[in-house]
C-alpha cells in the first residue's frame, strides 16, 4: 500500500477567468507531526506534539486534532502558503515565511477551504482539499512553499502535516488568484 499526495496550483486572471498557469508536483515532505498525531490517537496516549508556535502540546487524544475546516480569512489551516524556499526538515512545524491574510503589500486573501469527499477508483481511494488565494495587494507575490495543517480544538493549536518547497515558484500577480489543491490517496 502507498500513501501519496500531489499538490496542484492553478493561477487564474480574476477579471477574465483565464488560466494563466498550472503546476502539479508530488508531495514529498510529510513532517513528524503526522506520525505523532497518528500515534497519539492509535495508542490513546497523552503524547507531546509540536504545534505551529514551536510549543509542545501534550493532551488527551481528540477527534478535533484532525479538524481543519476553516472560514475565509483564516491564515492558519488547512492550506497555507509562504515565500521562503529553505529546504524541508522532518522537524518543521511552520512555514519559513508565511504570507499573511489581507490586501496589503505582500498579503493574499485566504478564501475558505473546500473538501471533496473521498472516492474510490480502481485500487485508489482519494480525497481533495483546495483553497483559493486572491491577490489584491497591488503587486506580484511569489509563492515558494506550501503546507497542510490541521488543528486541535483543546487547546486550540495548529499542527503541520506537510510542507513542500515548490519545484517551480508561483508568481501571483495583482488581480489574479491561485487555487492550491492537495490530492491525498492510498493505493494497494
Amino acid at each position: 500500500m502507498k500513501l501519496k499526495a500531489y499538490l496542484t496550483i492553478t493561477v487564474r486572471d480574476d477579471l477574465t477567468g483565464k488560466v494563466l498557469s498550472e503546476h502539479r508536483q508530488e508531495v514529498h515532505s510529510y513532517v513528524q507531526q503526522i506520525i505523532d498525531l497518528m500515534y497519539r490517537h492509535m495508542a490513546s496516549a497523552n503524547y507531546g506534539i509540536k504545534d505551529d508556535t514551536g510549543g509542545t502540546q501534550t493532551n488527551t487524544p481528540s477527534v478535533d486534532d484532525w479538524r481543519s475546516s476553516v472560514i475565509a480569512g483564516y491564515p492558519k489551516a488547512p492550506i497555507c502558503v509562504g515565500t521562503d524556499d529553505t529546504a524541508v526538515t522532518i522537524s518543521d512545524y511552520q512555514l519559513a515565511a508565511a504570507i499573511a491574510n489581507g490586501s496589503g503589500a505582500g498579503e493574499l486573501l485566504y478564501q475558505a477551504a473546500n473538501y471533496i469527499a473521498p472516492a474510490t477508483v480502481g485500487s485508489r481511494r482519494k480525497m481533495l482539499i483546495n483553497r483559493t488565494f486572491n491577490n489584491q495587494s497591488g503587486g506580484t507575490i511569489t509563492v515558494k512553499e506550501a503546507a497542510l495543517f490541521t488543528w486541535g480544538q483543546v487547546p486550540a493549536k495548529h499542527f503541520m502535516l506537510v510542507r513542500d518547497v515548490l519545484d517551480t515558484p508561483e508568481a501571483i500577480a495583482h488581480n489574479t488568484s491561485a487555487v492550491f489543491q492537495y490530492e491525498i490517496y492510498v493505493e494497494v
